[in-house]
């Protein structure tokens, strides 16, 4: 069975939302979407909106279980007519580092019919709409943690049209980290940028029609926390929609699994793995943004 979006087993579209394309059409809206191209190719092609509902953002901090919450508010918006995007995954998979990451991504930004989703907030473009937004944090000191075990062993290499150059960057870092235990590499970790990272999250939390949310507060209470987000964007989705969008994520791992992508999930496992002057120093760096997300240095 085909849809207007494809395969059915790839999107499956509400009689409203096939009424709204067909007029996309009949206007000849369909193919006018915004592109990211790099190096002369097109790598990113903004998807059809499902509706001319307004839009709205997600960021969220790296290892904060955003892959859960992002995979579940990407079932709640489906649901709710706005179609879920972002250009991280295309930027990851042509290799492109964030540096070079181009100024015109912000073209790609409509104020109505998207759900946009980020991994971090970026600095690289604007983000030129002003839409209802989640920020989604974690404990930065389990976020150290958690990268130090991913790049050590899980985290998948660099797409193919990164320079054979940044390709062996990335091995050297996950070499120079097996010769590391993790107090050493979380430190070696806790750069400037990552600094700067929990500032950005800090001040886009703090922007008007911004709501925060804690992986700590999300992880044992996931209905609870989706039904918080919808009623923030102001999706009106029922109880029993909700269940069915979180349930394939409720799982916790039996152990821990150092190799895998979900290694563990209960959060304050800094305290197990690093040692008390490590976590201190960890205090001192990021002390103004763990303050200001509620995570206690006492």
């Amino acid at each position: 069975m085909e849809t207007l979006a494809g395969p059915a087993n790839r999107l499956m579209l509400t009689p409203a939302q096939i009424v709204f394309r067909l007029g996309q059409l009949v206007r000849g809206q369909w193919g006018n979407r915004p592109v990211i191209e790099y190096d002369g190719q097109v790598i990113y092609r903004l998807p059809p909106p499902l509706s001319n509902k307004p839009s709205c953002l997600m960021f969220t901090q790296p290892k904060s279980g955003s892959k859960m919450a992002r995979g579940i508010l990407r079932e709640l918006a489906r649901q709710s007519g706005l179609q879920p995007t972002g250009p991280g995954g295309a930027f990851f998979k042509a290799g492109i580092p964030q540096s070079e990451i181009p100024a015109s991504t912000s073209e790609i930004f409509q104020p109505s019919g998207y759900f946009y989703h980020f991994s971090n907030v970026p600095t690289e473009y604007a983000i030129p709409i002003d839409a209802p937004a989640l920020v989604h944090v974690r404990d930065i000191r389990d976020v150290l943690v958690s990268k130090y075990y991913s790049l050590r062993d899980s985290h998948p290499e660099p797409g193919d049209a990164v320079t054979p150059e940044k390709k062996r960057a990335f091995l050297d870092q996950r070499e120079m980290l097996r010769e590391l235990d993790v107090d050493q590499g979380v430190l070696r970790l806790a750069s400037r940028g990552v600094a700067d990272m929990m500032k950005g999250l800090r001040v886009r939390a703090s922007c008007k029609g911004t709501m925060l949310t804690r992986y700590e507060d999300m992880v044992y209470r996931k209905q609870e926390w989706a039904i918080d987000v919808c009623r923030h964007f102001g999706w009106g989705r029922p109880a029993r929609a909700i269940a069915r969008a979180v349930a394939p994520f409720d799982v916790f791992p039996d152990g821990e699994h150092p190799d895998q992508h979900v290694r563990q999930v209960h959060p304050g496992n800094y305290k197990k793995k690093l040692r008390p002057e490590t976590i201190e120093k960890l205090n001192e760096l990021f002390g103004n943004e763990l303050d200001f997300f509620g995570y206690p240095t006492k």
